[in-house]
């Protein structure tokens, strides 16, 4: 699910997920934006993400030490207070009377300076192989923006603005 155009890397991500309600954090979008770089399905049908040393040096702006105490913060809520597993997807639709509620990360370990995601397995055709209903996102933007805010914003205003433009050739990416 990742593309590199002009040595800028992109990745797909269901309009569904930019746009279904609910509470996330800016570090588990881009997370889950260099995840999609190096994913496998396993066995139970569960999309799962690797992210190497590198990359999470890069991310947590760290040039030394241990990583352990990032990962730490991300996962236990004693030390944060709020953690990757407060993901949380809402798909509400009140004409057809249905509600779904989803925690988006089930799971994660780190070891030897790699962090391993697992996504919640009714997530999985949201997440990979995706042929239609979706967006195309920069790694280098989502990555530079700050709050969950403004990352909610980037994504919502590229979906909404490239479903307001017809692309004629199927072959043919926009880039914005």
């Amino acid at each position: 699910s990742e593309m590199c155009i002009r040595d800028r890397f992109y990745s797909k991500k269901s309009n569904e997920l930019i746009n279904a309600m609910g509470k996330g954090t800016a570090l588990s979008q881009k997370l889950f934006a260099i995840g999609m770089q190096h994913i496998t399905v396993d066995n139970t049908n569960n999309v799962v993400a690797t992210i190497y040393g590198p990359e999470l040096r890069k991310m947590f702006k760290s040039t030394s030490g241990s990583l352990y105490e990032h990962i730490e913060a991300l996962c236990d809520r004693q030390v944060k207070g709020q953690t990757i597993f407060d993901w949380n997807l809402l798909m509400k639709d009140k004409e057809n009377g249905k509600i779904e509620a989803h925690q988006v990360v089930t799971d994660a370990s780190f070891k030897d300076g790699t962090l391993t995601l697992r996504y919640n397995n009714s997530l999985t055709d949201k997440i990979v192989n995706l042929q239609k209903n979706y967006t195309v996102l920069s790694l280098a933007d989502t990555l530079s923006l700050k709050s969950v805010y403004s990352l909610r914003l980037y994504e919502m205003l590229k979906a909404a603005y490239l479903s307001l433009i017809h692309i004629s050739e199927p072959t043919r990416q926009a880039e914005i």
